[in-house]
């Protein structure tokens, strides 16, 4: 689906030769397929609106899991398309909507390939984990880059989407939170695909 901003930048390309008096060439802008289905996020949090506009601007579908709720995406948008086919979703929302999705996923012969933690304190201090990933992800080169963690692990979720072969599958630990400090929030960044 064109953007607004797509859109624009044709047109003005189309008007260029009625402007110069050029003859007019057909000029098509070729995007790389998307690698998800759906890249879900919980819009409550900054980072995963961080998260989900860097994906936005690889092309992929942004869908948000509204008040962390999954029912609703679940029923129209993601079942539906599993039902077709098993086609890889990812996300960074809270912990449930991972967990929920990883346990319909497994009828479907998906699995969570990519998973890691990020618990986010008051202050806005991010502790990050990685549990399961195929790229070169570590929790320095998280923590290095600061705010602009959320386009790093977005980056390596695209690469990852990529990859013929991911990270070994099986059950993840999202049912397992840690013991958070008052205040702090755990958001898990997350891919589901076959393994």
């Amino acid at each position: 689906m064109t953007n607004r901003r797509e859109f624009l930048h044709g047109a003005t390309l189309a008007a260029v030769p009625l402007v110069t008096g050029l003859p007019a060439v057909a000029v098509a802008v070729q995007r790389p397929a998307p690698a998800f289905h759906a890249v879900l996020i919980d819009d409550r949090f900054a980072a995963a609106s961080a998260f989900g506009a860097r994906l936005a601007a690889r092309g992929e579908a942004i869908r948000v899991v509204p008040g962390g709720n999954l029912t609703y995406l679940w029923l129209n948008d993601i079942d539906p398309a599993w039902r077709r086919a098993p086609v890889p979703v990812a996300g960074l929302t809270r912990p449930a909507v991972l967990f929920c999705l990883e346990q319909l996923a497994w009828a479907q012969g998906l699995r969570v390939v990519y998973h890691a933690e990020h618990v986010v304190s008051p202050t806005g201090v991010v502790q990050h984990t990685v549990q399961r990933c195929a790229a070169s992800l570590d929790t320095s080169s998280l923590v290095m880059r600061g705010p602009l963690w959320p386009s790093e692990v977005a980056d390596v979720v695209a690469s990852q989407g990529a990859l013929p072969r991911h990270a070994p599958a099986g059950p993840s630990c999202s049912g397992l939170a840690p013991v958070l400090a008052p205040g702090a929030e755990l958001l898990a960044s997350w891919m589901i695909a076959r393994a």
